[in-house]
């Protein structure tokens, strides 16, 4: 039993879309509720409050404990929550049985190492999906967080993971200099337009030159990422191999939940006939049938409440915590 809330992105009872983590821990707590591993979230809290500054790195999710310590990360939560529940080695154990519980001590290891996997790797190209696809960030990211959070944090906090998303996913597209990154050169294009002519027929023939430079750019880089993601599933596939197949492991969540996000954003069904292709439609089909399993696990018995007002992402309680930085 755990007596603690876990703070995620969402909203309406539901986790956001562009936080894997977030809909994953969901998910687990979901499993966790409707199997014998009930107690690990007995007592647990689901709180929806959107609001990094609960989270000592910033991030979210954030399991927050009733004694103050705090856990942030869909890895690290699982991992504590889940720490009464592994088989533990004992010296006590003889012939089969000791042999049993070094295999299940080597499990655990390949298990925490695939997690781990997923997260930077898998994590990252969800990542690159969410913020450098100008398709999904047109078309979906950009505009939920007028949903998510207060403003002026709705405007700002999505230029700033979209920086970050272009840091950590430097192997994909490379170290993008400014004049590669479309908002730089949609306002220089327009700059140099009103100085050189007013006209409106100099004005479309500079946004459409700009266009056709991004389109071009987006190209390459979603064909990078398409290699990217096939050698990351390839890799997940043989390491998973090796473990019990029938068993749905924390790592196996964090797995579906990278793929749900990727097939449900606009450019997804490009998602969805890539992974097709390349491991066939046995694959696509069990792994949509996985996802399905999880979607429709009711979330009644999920103990959610609303964020008190502390726990809000307002101005009041921003520039509360930024001062408290300070102090």
């Amino acid at each position: 039993m755990t007596n603690a809330s876990v703070h995620l992105w969402g909203t309406n009872g539901e986790a956001s879309l562009f936080s894997v983590e977030s809909i994953a821990l969901v998910w687990f707590i979901k499993l966790c509720n409707s199997k014998e591993s009930k107690d690990i979230v007995i007592g647990l809290q689901v709180v929806f409050s959107n609001n990094t500054d609960l989270s000592p790195d910033g991030k979210l999710p954030v399991l927050i404990l009733d004694s103050g310590i705090k856990v942030s990360g869909y890895v690290n939560i699982v991992k504590f929550l889940s720490k009464d529940t592994h088989f533990n080695n004992s010296e006590e154990l003889e012939n089969d049985e000791e042999t049993s519980a070094i295999v299940s001590k080597q499990d655990r290891l390949l298990e925490y190492a695939l997690m781990n996997f997923v997260d930077i790797e898998m994590s990252r190209l969800t990542d690159y999906q969410l913020f450098l696809n100008t398709k999904n960030y047109n078309g979906y990211t950009k505009k939920l967080f007028s949903k998510l959070l207060y403003f002026p944090m709705w405007y700002n906090t999505p230029l700033k993971l979209r920086s970050q998303a272009r840091e950590n996913c430097q192997e994909i597209i490379g170290s993008i200099i400014l004049e590669d990154d479309e908002e730089f050169v949609e306002s220089k294009a327009m700059e140099s337009a009103s100085q050189l002519a007013q006209s409106k027929t100099f004005k479309i023939a500079h946004e459409n030159k700009v266009k056709s430079k991004q389109d071009l750019q987006q190209v390459k880089y979603n064909l990078q990422f398409d290699n990217r993601l096939k050698n990351c599933v390839r890799n997940w596939l043989a390491a998973r191999s090796k473990l019990d197949e029938s068993a749905m492991l924390s790592a196996d969540i964090l797995f579906l939940a990278n793929i749900y996000v990727q097939l449900n954003l606009p450019d997804g069904n490009r998602i969805r006939s890539l992974l097709e292709q390349t491991f066939g439609s046995d694959f696509m089909n069990s792994t949509s049938k996985k996802i399905d399993t999880f979607i429709h696990i009711p979330s009644i018995d999920l103990q959610q409440r609303a964020p008190h007002f502390k726990e809000q992402g307002n101005v009041v309680m921003s520039l509360y915590n930024f001062a408290c930085k300070y102090i």
